[in-house]
């Protein structure tokens, strides 16, 4: 018995009126529902244990389990008693409606019903009566959810209401994400369509690979089947065979592209592989024709141009670059590699520890945990980390995921949260399931968002059930790394920062003075400024550093002089605020990322963890 007709069959012995599945690949559950029904028919004793199923959609009408059309246009002496036990009368003039399929069926239930109150036990009556119901989201609201057929929603209920006494029962398939009317979600238990397993998807790969002659390469097909991870069945054809077609082969790095925008434009996940290492960062010269353009990248290297092999010493590349906002593709002309990394300085392993200033600590447990031969039982479940904002607490998940070759879904409380009763719920289970799928590292960032608040009672509730799903998840889960930051730790409850949750929780604070130093001459560097005296720089961060050096180039200004730009986190309202949680960090016994000791406030501190000012110290530009 297939997943989707086990959950189906479940709720039919549960007395449920009516199921909805969510689905982009409805014809796959069809034929699960129908090789189930196959199996229990079969192995059925009795009638009461039998299910009679019949499948609706626009194109053909009412179709029995063997695909034969339960109307006039087919009606022969194949199908003529079974309509009639069924007690539907062959004489429509075309194929029926998904009003009218709802109108037999209720027609049935009605007959039960009567029955039942006159006594008549007749076995017929045990057989349970599926209707399935394809594309009902279209079906209801052609035009979208302000243009509702009130009179198919009228029939739907009707339906629901009779069958859950009578056994027969609606089964509604409908998109992912659908929003139907409250009127039916109050009565509805929701299904979600599993996704494909490897050995599914290695099927689909195998197949596509043969159908365009490629010759077999296991290899290939294994990293493919890691690519189309998270995805449908239809959106697993659909990415490998754009790869095969546009590049000739399964092109694992274009195939992880397409995953991460369906993902994205789904709402589910944002997603990031070091797949896309391959695309480096770039950070162009004045004269390089790309100034003022914004997200510089290499995507590719090209060994030919026009069937002509470019020279051994030049290179051609092609560039992904923003423009307004938007994204626009170039193949740069042939050049020498020394005028290419003068003109365009590519940070190659930028997505990797060594772009992450200081947070040693952090940086070698990390590395520890998670290195090769491990055993399950000691797997890495997660790590919060809680700190100064500006320290890199997010970027460091992205570094994370390149350092240690895994794949990183982001998952963000905005995408969650509906307006709709039960959506909120189905929202996370269809987040997390994909995250399962794909594995590797599980980014959350503002991780408070996920916890209970307050508000009215509605909103309680739900928030409630976010959070009491996102524990039972960790605490049962062991398929991905969880890596959370959160600023205010005062809406996260202590049952989700004990151990066991998280493997232990690491205070992000200011960087020490040689972290500090390192960034100064990374930035400087980046930004091409002359040797000059640095400005005091007490309780900054990374990212104050970054701004300062930004702003130098900008204005035309030393170093000193941007300074007086920079807004530190640590001064007015936001020092009470940052006391209070160096605090609580110090009280909770959470580890320093930069010295991987307990975290102590840096005013217990002989030396500041912020560091000293540096006003006579100087940093030469080097260039990359």
């Amino acid at each position: 018995m297939s997943n989707v007709f086990h959950k189906i069959h479940e709720n039919i012995r549960m007395g449920e009126g009516c199921v909805v599945v969510e689905t982009e690949e409805s014809q796959d559950v069809i034929e699960e529902i129908r090789g189930g029904v196959y199996a229990t028919n079969k192995a059925a004793q009795e009638p009461k244990e039998q299910v009679f199923v019949a499948f609706h959609d626009a194109v053909r009408g009412l179709q029995d389990i063997d695909g034969d059309i339960l109307s006039a246009v087919a009606a022969n002496e194949s199908n003529a008693d079974e309509l009639a036990a069924l007690g539907m009368v062959a004489d429509e003039p075309e194929a029926c409606s998904a009003f009218d399929a709802i109108k037999m069926f209720l027609d049935i239930a009605d007959e039960r019903k009567r029955a039942a109150e006159n006594g008549d036990e007749s076995s017929s009556h045990d057989i349970k009566q599926v209707l399935v119901l394809r594309n009902f989201d279209r079906e209801l609201m052609p035009q979208g959810n302000q243009n509702i057929n009130a009179r198919l929603l009228m029939a739907v209920q009707h339906l629901i209401t009779v069958g859950r006494m009578t056994d027969v029962m609606l089964v509604l398939l409908v998109s992912t994400g659908a929003e139907l009317p409250a009127e039916i979600r109050e009565h509805v238990a929701g299904v979600f369509h599993d996704l494909p397993d490897n050995d599914e998807r290695h099927a689909i790969i195998e197949d596509l690979a043969d159908a365009c002659g490629l010759e077999k390469d296991e290899d290939a097909t294994v990293r493919t089947v890691t690519a189309t991870s998270g995805l449908s069945r239809a959106w697993t054809e659909r990415s490998v065979s754009e790869a095969l077609s546009r590049y000739k082969g399964l092109d694992t790095g274009a195939i992880w592209r397409m995953k991460a925008e369906y993902l994205g434009k789904q709402g589910l996940l944002k997603l990031w592989t070091p797949e896309f290492q391959k695309e480096v960062k770039l950070w162009p010269a004045p004269d390089s024709g790309f100034e003022g353009f914004s997200d510089v990248t290499m995507l590719r290297e090209e060994t030919h141009q026009q069937n002509r092999e470019v020279p051994v010493d030049n290179i051609r590349a092609r560039l992904r670059y923003s423009d307004s906002e938007v994204i626009k593709e170039h193949w740069l002309d042939p050049m020498s590699t020394e005028e290419f990394e003068a003109k365009f300085r590519p940070e190659r392993d930028f997505f990797s520890f060594k772009s992450v200033i200081g947070l040693n600590g952090l940086k070698g447990f990390l590395q520890r945990g998670n290195r090769a031969g491990i055993p399950d039982r000691a797997k890495m479940k997660g790590v919060l980390l809680v700190g100064v904002p500006g320290t890199g607490k997010s970027f460091i998940m992205k570094c994370a995921a390149g350092e240690l070759g895994m794949p990183l879904s982001e998952m963000s409380a905005a995408n969650l949260y509906s307006k709709w009763l039960g959506e909120t719920d189905k929202n996370l289970r269809k987040m997390l399931s994909t995250v399962e799928a794909i594995g590797g590292i599980l980014g959350i960032d503002e991780y408070q968002r996920f916890m209970p608040t307050g508000g009215d009672e509605s909103e309680g509730r739900t928030s409630q059930s976010v959070a009491g799903g996102m524990l039972t998840w960790q605490n049962d889960q062991n398929s991905v790394l969880v890596l959370a930051a959160a600023n205010d730790v005062s809406a996260i409850p202590p049952e989700f920062t004990r151990s066991g949750r998280f493997d232990t929780t690491y205070f992000v604070g200011f960087p020490s003075r040689e972290s500090k130093d390192a960034a100064w001459e990374m930035y400087i560097s980046r930004h091409e400024l002359d040797e000059q005296k640095l400005p005091k720089d007490d309780y900054w961060t990374p990212a104050d550093i970054e701004v300062c050096c930004k702003m130098s180039e900008q204005q035309g200004i030393s170093l000193r002089e941007a300074a007086k730009y920079i807004k530190i986190t640590y001064s007015g309202t936001g020092k009470a605020v940052l006391d209070k949680l160096m605090d609580w960090a110090e009280d909770a016994g959470c580890v320093d990322a930069e010295t991987n000791e307990l975290f102590v406030h840096p005013r217990k501190q002989k030396s500041s963890a912020s560091g000293s000012q540096a006003p006579k110290r100087t940093v030469r530009s080097v260039n990359k």
